[in-house]
């Protein structure tokens, strides 16, 4: 089976870790899917187990990739993904995942996980809860005793056999360390804060094992894989009360795993489901595929997030025209008297994000948005805000918005059409009161940018974002085309480095909005 696409990621200690695309039928590498990534239904990421590689999940990836994108993972220092020079562990590989996703543009997918990938699966549902629908948990544990005696008596076995491989590897990166000055390989580079932190284009090269010189890497990491199942993982039961996707806990009648260690996962997670497989061992991809297939499908059912079609822009005879009623509220230049409210609903939002579980833009007080920024924005006549239109009510601002044709990415170009100057709109510091989500406030905004941009004779509207924000499925909903993500760190933000580009042209280039049906153009309103 070949993948749609494939792709390495750069990691902060010198790690790069592979990922592969398998599509469906016709979905390809271009722009609005791009890195064959499809958006409806949701992508799966797929976790293979201890010293495999993704090719282990063959059996079930085959399948499910006949309807959605399948995103499997060679979990670093396994497969072709190199180690890189942090310590391994299950938090480790966790947040390697995360940031496929980001290089990816996903913001949000179900996760499937079998054995070490069910460990990380639970991490993910666990501390990244915004970014996972659903997880498939396959024969995983809390913690080592959570394996049965027998499984752990042949692992420590087999690591005793390979210490003298693992004595000569260490030895071997001793004598790399002192020809190189004191750099081995796989420490990170010194060359400025996140130095191997670089798009794929122009990143270092892979930092090899340190005991690649003995000629047995695989052994040597072998070893590494095993102490890790030894030693780790240590998940208290109660933290997955934080889980909030659908969740189904599946295990083989014979597995390596306690079944008491088994119930105890699904115990500790909200509403799982707990599926033993008659007669199966561990490898429940090799022997019962077809059964983790169907359960993976059911449970992706249950936490599938379908995206809209809310199309911002349609077609009126060769004219681009804004869609929808104007609604309750209005947009309208900010002045000088609203900015004490504007600069008190960024206040608000900071709150928000600092909301431990909540879903967030990943904004960060003091670091971005700058309150000065804001305030000079708001001097230049770029800030728009959203107001209600009820006399009756107070004028109290809603959400807010910066226009301008400054795409704010320098040195960055993405992989779309150059425009002059003034022939794209970007809109920037786009925001919505926590206590207004929901309520079309975000609509209404970007309805009124989409009509400026008409008005001034723009060809395209362009936005940025992290793959982290939820803002991602509103701009799918409403019609813009996602580019591949761009490299464009924000210091001090946690937030990944991979920054997505959107762009909804305005002029008939790229993808063609829909058109107003005859019997809705004199219906429709401009915001």
């Amino acid at each position: 089976m070949t993948p749609t696409c494939s792709i390495e990621v750069p990691m902060g200690d010198g790690a790069r870790v592979a990922a592969f695309v398998y599509a469906p039928a016709g979905v390809r590498d271009v722009p609005g899917t791009p890195f064959a990534v499809t958006w409806r239904p949701a992508p799966v990421v797929v976790l293979h187990g201890n010293g495999e590689d993704h090719a282990h999940m063959l059996d079930v990836i085959a399948p499910l990739a006949r309807g959605r994108s399948v995103i499997a993972i060679d979990s670093r220092g396994q497969g072709v993904s190199g180690r890189g020079s942090e310590p391994l562990a299950y938090e480790l590989m966790a947040a390697d995942a995360l940031e496929v996703m980001s290089r990816l543009g996903v913001t949000q997918a179900h996760v499937l996980g079998f054995s070490d990938g069910g460990i990380v699966g639970l991490l993910l549902a666990r501390d990244a809860a915004s970014r996972v629908l659903s997880l498939t948990c396959l024969g995983a544990n809390l913690e080592p005793e959570g394996l049965t005696r027998a499984s752990r008596l042949g692992m420590q076995v087999a690591l005793a056999g390979l210490a003298p491989v693992e004595r000569v590897g260490r030895a071997v990166g001793d004598g790399l360390r002192s020809l190189r000055g004191g750099a081995a390989a796989g420490d990170v580079l010194a060359d400025g804060d996140g130095a191997s932190y670089r798009p794929i284009d122009d990143g270092p090269a892979a930092a090899p094992y340190p005991c690649e010189a003995s000629g047995e890497p695989e052994r040597y990491s072998e070893a590494e894989l095993l102490r890790l199942m030894l030693e780790q993982p240590h998940i208290e039961a109660a933290s997955l009360a934080a889980v909030r996707c659908p969740v189904c806990v599946m295990a083989g009648e014979r597995d390596l795993i306690r079944p008491e260690e088994t119930h105890r996962i699904a115990e500790a997670l909200p509403g799982s489901r707990l599926v033993v497989v008659d007669g199966a061992g561990h490898d429940l991809p090799n022997d019962a595929p077809e059964c983790v297939v169907a359960e993976a499908e059911r449970t992706m059912a249950a936490g599938e997030r379908p995206i809209r079609d809310l199309p911002l822009v349609a077609w009126h005879g060769n004219a681009p025209q804004v869609t929808g009623a104007a609604g309750s509220m209005e947009v309208v230049p900010a002045t000088a008297a609203n900015e004490a409210d504007v600069l008190a609903l960024y206040d608000r939002l900071m709150d928000s994000c600092e909301i431990p579980g909540r879903e967030t833009c990943g904004w960060r007080r003091g670091f971005w948005p700058l309150p000065d920024d804001v305030s000079r924005r708001l001097r230049a006549g770029e800030m728009w805000v959203a107001v209600s239109r009820d006399p009756a009510a107070p004028r109290r601002v809603l959400g807010v918005m910066s226009l301008d044709d400054d795409f704010g990415l320098p040195g960055v170009e993405p992989d779309w059409e150059p425009l002059r100057p003034r022939e794209a709109l970007t809109c920037h510091l786009l925001a919505v009161d926590p206590d207004e989500r929901g309520q079309g406030v975000a609509r209404a905004l970007l309805a009124r940018y989409a009509d400026e941009a008409i008005r001034h004779g723009c060809r395209a509207l362009r936005i940025n974002t992290s793959p982290q924000s939820l803002s991602n499925r509103l701009y799918h909903e409403l019609g813009f085309t996602l580019h591949k993500p761009v490299w464009f760190p924000y210091e001090g933000l946690a937030l990944s480095s991979w920054t997505n580009v959107y762009e909804l042209r305005l002029d008939g280039g790229g993808a063609r909005q829909p058109r107003v049906p005859e019997r809705s153009r004199e219906a429709g309103g401009r915001a």
